[in-house]
């Protein structure tokens, strides 16, 4: 073999290394892109849950019924009061909890009352701009509930409003029996008002007119109002006679957003409803003779 052969061929044994070099450099990128992301990026571990249990003193029964930064309303069992309870806030940022909206002698912690429980806390503390509903028993309304808003912006002694839907009373025979607001948001409240422990009514507060809008879902056998942020309100409603008794959960948007301004005017959508939901489906209708004419003639 020449020079020249010899030449040629270590210039083909040099190319060909080169050639494996750069096969054997894009297999080993390839590989590496082809590793799963699992194995390059660590992904963060699973969010565990934490729970805290929230205890008012040696009381048989402490509940919470609301929560808004950090604040949480709730309430306790009163001791040997044939089931009466008291109001509480607590501060989530320190741990402590307070009566609310005031401690009283008899533990239920709104004045004049023998039993209370606050809703639905709005953003803001107890000193500043916190809004909170709830309702409260007094003797002579027992066993009737009355609402109530409590603004911790106005001076003291002025930051409780009555609610009462219109034509409320503690006559025994008057048309409606309870009004418990559920929740606050912007300058509006919702709840419910009862007719019958049967049939419940939604409304809508407006809080700078003081005036109330009915909110019944059209057709509806019940209606409650639970929650309320921005333009949307959660509920139920029950179906009207003769189908079962069907609860539905229920989530409907107002038109403009709940948000601070003017008394409302009598909106167009429907709210949400009642209680816990029971999805049974309704009964078929049943055939006219028409169709069971038909029926018959088929087979």
């Amino acid at each position: 073999m020449g020079y020249r052969d010899t030449k040629r061929k270590d210039k083909t044994s040099a190319s060909r290394r080169r050639s494996t070099s750069r096969h054997a450099a894009k297999a080993s990128l390839v590989a590496l892109l082809a590793v799963p992301t699992v194995g390059l990026i660590a992904t963060p571990a699973q969010a565990q849950l934490s729970f805290q249990t929230f205890q008012f003193d040696s009381s048989a029964v402490t509940t919470v019924t609301g929560i808004r930064a950090n604040n949480m309303t709730g309430n306790y069992s009163i001791a040997n009061s044939g089931g009466s309870t008291g109001g509480l806030l607590f501060n989530l940022s320190t741990g402590a909890n307070s009566p609310f909206p005031t401690a009283t002698a008899n533990g239920s912690n709104f004045p004049g009352a023998i039993s209370s429980t606050p809703y639905g806390p709005n953003f803001g503390s107890a000193a500043g701009i916190l809004r909170v509903v709830g309702s409260y028993k007094t003797a002579v309304s027992n066993p009737r509930d009355v609402g109530y808003l409590y603004d911790g912006a106005p001076m003291s002694g002025q930051q409780i409003t009555t609610l009462f839907y219109p034509g409320s009373s503690f006559d025994p025979n008057s048309s409606t029996i309870n009004t418990i607001p559920h929740s606050n948001f912007g300058n509006q409240v919702v709840g419910n008002y009862d007719t019958r422990i049967i049939n419940g009514n939604a409304f809508i507060y407006d809080i700078p007119s003081g005036t109330y809008t009915n909110n019944n879902r059209p057709n509806s056998a019940s209606t409650t109002a639970y929650g309320v942020y921005g333009n949307r309100i959660a509920g139920g409603t029950a179906a009207a006679a003769p189908t079962p008794s069907t609860w539905s959960p229920t989530l409907s948007t107002h038109p403009a957003p709940l948000m601070p301004g003017p008394s409302m005017s009598t909106p167009t959508a429907w709210r949400p409803g009642r209680k816990s939901p029971c999805p049974c489906p309704a009964p078929p209708a049943p055939p006219t003779s028409r169709q069971r004419t038909r029926s018959t003639a088929t087979r």
